[in-house]
């Protein structure tokens, strides 16, 4: 008869078994074949049948518990090895730990070889290691007896012998581990009060910071993404982001001054644009990030002198500054593989169309950290999504296009910059003290140039004025083109090459009417003994 209700139960993790195979324990241990359809017993009572502990209808009067929190003498947990089907632990919650080597004829327990550990604790977590079918780890838990102290084990020989592997550093009862899918030594513990891990096989433990101190019932590894889902009690499910970096500080790499850690590629994603929903349901979070991780170990806190990063592309050209984290240990930088937003004014009827800058072009870009005198160095790679549908040769025609737009964005505000400036100059040279006949000159000169600004941006701030001249124009087509990762519709190329030429013809139009406005106005200045100005020259921006 089966101890009541099943306690648990888990997938087998041998590539040498079917994904339908499954295994659920009681005081026996199941097994099915067919996803749960049927079951075999394939072990006999693995507990220690303690009467004493299975009492719980004499309750004393009090409804008898339903909800087999009380039950006792149970398998509690089950790991199959993933390099051997045939090896299976099982731990009970009353102090065994049983293993077979055969699929379930016969079974050892190996509870007896495991030293200091208190009689009949319960055996919270057991997991057989995948990378060699003789190792396996447990975790035992005491605090239902009041005992509140941490025991981990490990064998490396099938439970014939163990070795405590939990320090003095960990401060609480441990409820599970999980050992890293790629670093055998990276392991993980879930603990009462927080997580804990090791980068030395469990010879030290640290504690990090930033993890919320509560306790951990159980962890998976997400294998694509690299990240640590931790199940909680009482905080819901924590995911700590990409530990792909921690798998790279081996011994040595911690007796380095200065580590980089290999950075995964940078992907070209489209931007996602948060929607607002009604409703109780409604979830949001936070878009993916458009950095790429610089990430480097640090043996000793930087103190004194410069430390700082730069970012340069395939052509030697520095493209960004950062500043570097300087704590001792690991330390991560992000780089925004966007340049900066086009250089508009705070218009309300522009920003939300310039909210973001090109992406870089893929490739690779090498990155320096310097550290006082001495420059280590690395590289990232930026790349396009691989789930994009876009062909290369429609992505290509994108970030040229984007080019365009963004240089031109750019030159239209540079234009209108320097002609503000020049008016501001005129404006202070009448302010002067010139004659009447002069000042009546320098109002001519600044309404022409005035009007040449109407020509090339729209004068009213408001988004709802309906004025668009040639900026708005081109953030207009900028805004369409930068939020799709696709080629450029042909209208959106005509309209950019329209406003490019005008633009072309304004500026050619001001350099001539600059060149002789100057002569005069210079000459009139010369005739009241004041020294000449010199108007900005605009002949040869390209674009």
């Amino acid at each position: 008869m089966l101890n009541t209700v099943l306690t648990g139960i888990r997938r087998s993790t041998s590539p040498l078994h079917a994904k339908d195979v499954l295994y659920a324990g009681s005081q026996f241990l199941l097994k099915s074949t067919d996803h749960g359809d049927s079951w075999v017993k394939i072990s006999p009572d693995l507990t220690t049948n303690d009467p004493q502990k299975q009492r719980q209808e004499e309750s004393g009067g009090i409804t008898i518990d339903n909800s087999t929190a009380e039950n006792h003498c149970t398998i509690f947990t089950i790991s199959e090895s993933p390099k051997n089907k045939n090896i299976i632990w099982a731990g009970t919650d009353d102090g065994n730990l049983q293993v077979t080597q055969n699929g379930g004829k016969e079974w050892l327990n190996t509870v007896t070889n495991i030293p200091g550990l208190p009689k009949n604790t319960w055996c919270y977590h057991v997991e057989a290691s995948r990378y060699d079918e003789k190792t396996a780890y447990a975790v035992f838990d005491g605090h239902w007896n009041g005992d509140l102290n941490p025991y981990i084990f490990k064998t490396t020989d099938l439970g014939k012998s163990w070795t405590k592997i939990s320090s003095g550093t960990i401060e609480s009862f441990c409820y599970v581990l999980r050992e890293d899918i790629v670093n055998k030594n990276l392991l993980f513990v879930g603990t009462d009060r927080g997580l804990y891990l090791t980068l030395d096989g469990g010879i030290n433990w640290v504690k990090p910071s930033d993890i919320p101190e509560v306790s951990i019932r159980d962890m998976a590894i997400q294998p694509d993404e690299s990240d640590l889902i931790l199940a909680t009690h009482g905080r819901g499910v924590v995911i700590i982001d990409d530990i792909s970096t921690l798998r790279s500080l081996t011994p040595g790499v911690l007796q380095n001054e200065v580590t980089f850690i290999p950075a995964k590629p940078a992907f070209i994603k489209a931007s996602g644009y948060r929607v607002k929903e009604t409703g109780d349901q409604a979830f949001y979070a936070p878009n993916e990030s458009e950095s790429a991780v610089i990430a480097y170990y640090l043996k000793s806190k930087h103190i004194f002198g410069d430390m700082f990063i730069e970012v340069f592309n395939d052509r030697n050209e520095k493209i960004a500054d950062l500043n570097a984290g300087k704590s001792k240990g690991l330390n991560k930088v992000l780089w925004p593989v966007r340049r900066k937003v086009p250089n508009v004014p705070a218009n309300p009827g522009l920003i939300g169309k310039v909210a973001a800058g090109p992406f870089y072009p893929p490739g690779t870009y090498t990155v320096k950290l310097t550290k006082k005198d001495t420059v280590f160095t690395t590289q990232i790679v930026i790349k396009d999504d691989p789930k994009s549908l876009h062909s290369p040769a429609e992505r290509k025609l994108q970030i040229e296009t984007v080019e365009t737009a963004y240089s031109l964005l750019e030159e239209i505000a540079s234009f209108n910059t320097k002609l503000s400036d020049l008016i501001s100059r005129l404006e202070l040279l009448k302010e002067s003290g010139v004659s009447p006949k002069l000042a009546g000159s320098i109002n001519m000169l600044s309404g022409t140039f005035k009007e040449y600004q109407n020509l090339i941006a729209a004068d009213s701030k408001s988004r709802l004025s309906g004025k668009s001249k040639l900026r708005e124009k081109a953030a207009d087509v900028y805004s369409g083109i930068i939020g799709y990762l696709g080629a450029p519709t042909t209208s959106q190329i005509e309209a950019l090459n329209s406003i490019k030429k005008e633009v072309t013809r304004i500026k050619e139009d001001f350099n001539n009417f600059s060149q002789t406005s100057e002569e005069l106005l210079n000459k009139r200045l010369k005739d009241e003994g004041r020294p000449g100005i010199k108007f900005l020259g605009f002949i040869g921006i390209l674009f």
